[in-house]
């Protein structure tokens, strides 16, 4: 089986991916005084839109984390690719895969349908050479039989992988054992000073009309954003007649003696047969771990054919 050694350096870049993914704003404390709002919100406001409900609706909303667990609860098929680039950004490595789910009564099966692996993803024994790689593997191929719901991973490494789909599910959320992060990422307390939050109406992909909640990083008079500010931009569209959260943008970078990175998450989901998944995920990182080759990589997953099923 593809593997590598689950280091710290691993753990880090991990528990960071899955934070772009998670967007639950539990125990917040944001006030709505703070929250500047576009004319066509001011206009609402007037008629009876109450932005303090609507801020608690964000903080209160679980729906996305939910579309994300049916990852492990329904059948679908998944297409996938990744590329690894250099400084010079040309790809020196790559993953295009095409798999598909199957789910049981008490089990979920992921089957590799087509795997073309190039460049140097792997080293002579066939083990992953890139973090980014082996997380793209852990996280949305398990390829043997798993209990619906649960991860097949155990020990250690299943307590970091389990920290990073939390966080990957709910940014804004202090999570216990992240590294230097700590509780920088509560976008919504601790952290609250060094934010600025909006909210507007706009067409998600010139279509579906949304309600546009975005919380960024405060800049000072050279533009630069304090250390401390981690997430550095989150923006979450709600569909203006349901309130349902259908897609999320993050951007976070941080730099330390340990260990830099600049991280951007773009990831939709839709409506099933009335049950929301997710369709799309997109990945685009760069990181620079202390006497580690720095990695760059990007990857893209299209969900797609769901069965859903009581």
């Amino acid at each position: 089986m593809v593997g590598v050694k689950f280091t710290t350096c691993h753990k880090c870049f991990a528990i960071v991916l899955l934070v772009l993914c998670c967007a639950g704003f539990k125990n917040t404390q944001a006030q709505t005084e703070h929250v500047t709002l576009d004319t066509a919100m001011i206009i609402a406001q007037r008629q009876g839109f109450v932005v303090a409900d609507f801020i608690a609706l964000v903080k209160a909303d679980t729906s996305f984390y939910q579309s994300f667990k049916n990852l492990h609860r329904y059948a679908y098929q998944v297409n996938g690719n990744l590329n690894v680039y250099d400084k010079t950004e040309n790809v020196i490595a790559g993953i295009a895969r095409k798999a598909h789910q199957t789910t049981g009564t008490t089990h979920r099966v992921m089957v590799i349908d087509e795997d073309k692996f190039s460049g140097s993803i792997l080293d002579k024994k066939g083990n992953y050479n890139y973090y980014t790689a082996q997380l793209f593997n852990d996280i949305f191929f398990e390829n043997t039989p798993v209990k619906l719901i649960e991860s097949k991973t155990a020990g250690k490494r299943n307590k970091h992988i389990e920290q990073l789909k939390t966080l990957l599910f709910s940014p804004g959320t202090s999570v216990k054992g992240v590294p230097l992060v700590g509780n920088k990422l509560q976008v919504f307390d601790t952290q609250q000073k060094y934010y600025d939050y909006f909210l507007n109406t706009a067409k998600y992909n010139d279509s579906l009309v949304c309600y546009v909640f975005t919380c960024t990083a405060k800049t000072n008079a050279t533009g630069q954003s304090n250390g401390n500010a981690i997430i550095k931009n989150l923006v979450t569209y709600f569909d203006k007649k349901t309130f349902q959260v259908i897609a999320r943008k993050y951007e976070m970078q941080y730099a330390s003696v340990a260990f830099d990175f600049d991280v951007t998450m773009d990831i939709k989901i839709s409506p099933v047969n009335g049950v929301f998944v997710p369709t799309y995920i997109s990945y685009m990182g760069n990181w620079d771990v202390a006497f580690k080759k720095e990695e760059k990589a990007d990857f893209q997953l299209k969900f797609f054919n769901w069965i859903i099923r009581p």
